[in-house]
């Protein structure tokens, strides 16, 4: 096994001839370092940047072979990809749910049959494998565009959809608000014609702190409280009452006196009694940083909530 080689996969894929010479001890790196439980970390990232140059030939379906086999190495397979509670660390309250799983592509042989993993599935778990492992600081510009091209040839409108969200949050979460506000409005209407709750609340919510980013806090406050309101209708409970939080911390900065203060004042209430009854400290401090802006910018009214939030996160 050449781990020499496999960590000179990020510098070295774009290059065809490197690869192609390379790929066949690429992959059996790979499949050796599984077998022993070892380098995963490496095995994973040479995989991600491998995967979307074998699209378009015969080494598709080797290379997502053991994409699969990889992905079920890592904690994600045991959560179903990224749940947002198990997986806050990493992908803060992105959830990234992995479909069940398709049935086999039809193929001429059993031996053939049983290597093929379906494009649909290939792509779910390369791209739950990119936000866990790869920190949105740290993600290349290639790779970006490696997922939109994986998407592009699977052809699958929903993961289509949900990559430019995906992107979308990617860009929000290192500081490109115009560039996540782009990807997640091209899917809006995509996910309202399809009714699908937590998709659409999600992708409100990119859009929403990609305005409040950007400084347009009307906007921002309409598309997070729209966030908020789908995501009441999942089971996602601590990422509605995060963003239900935001949106309410928001409203509270910009209301004027009477009602619309009132009722913000009540959300706040609302929320920090989820997150103390929860007794969740991490999801608490998670919260805590969302808000941490608005409370930064704002006008004083959010100082004894904040104060409030930081004791349930600090509780033993």
């Amino acid at each position: 096994m050449n781990a020499k080689l496999l960590l000179s996969v990020p510098d070295r894929v774009s290059e065809p001839g490197w690869l192609r010479e390379n790929i066949q001890e690429l992959y059996d790196t790979c499949r050796g370092y599984l077998r022993q439980g070892e380098n995963l970390n490496d095995v994973v990232m040479a995989v991600l940047y491998i995967v979307p140059t074998t699209l378009d030939s015969e080494e598709v379906k080797r290379w997502g072979k053991l994409l699969e086999q990889v992905y079920l190495r890592t904690p994600y397979a045991m959560y179903n990809g990224l749940d947002a509670i198990n997986t806050l660390d990493v992908s803060d309250i992105y959830v990234f749910q992995k479909r069940p799983k398709i049935p086999q592509l039809p193929t001429k042989t059993k031996r053939n049959k049983r290597v093929i993993v379906h494009p649909t599935q290939m792509l779910e778990m390369y791209l739950i494998m990119m936000l866990g492992y790869v920190s949105p600081e740290e993600i290349k510009s290639q790779q970006i565009a490696d997922m939109l091209y994986f998407a592009r040839m699977v052809g699958d409108s929903y993961l289509s959809n949900k990559t430019h969200t995906t992107v979308g949050y990617l860009y929000l979460r290192r500081g490109n608000p115009e560039l996540a506000l782009s990807h997640a409005e091209i899917t809006t209407r995509y996910w309202k014609t399809r009714r699908l709750m937590l998709e659409d609340g999600l992708n409100a919510y990119v859009i929403g702190e990609a305005y409040r980013q950007m400084d347009d806090l009307n906007n921002a406050s309409f598309w997070l409280n729209q966030a908020a309101d789908y995501l009441s209708r999942t089971t996602y409970k601590n990422v509605h009452f995060t963003v239900e939080l935001i949106a309410a911390a928001l409203r509270l900065q910009i209301a004027r006196e009477g009602v619309e203060l009132d009722s913000a004042q009540e959300e706040i209430d609302m929320t920090l009694t989820f997150f103390s009854r929860a007794g969740n400290q991490s999801q608490a401090r998670r919260a805590l940083q969302h808000i941490q802006p608005i409370i930064d910018a704002g006008n004083g009214r959010l100082g004894t909530f904040a104060d409030r939030l930081r004791d349930i996160a600090e509780q033993s």
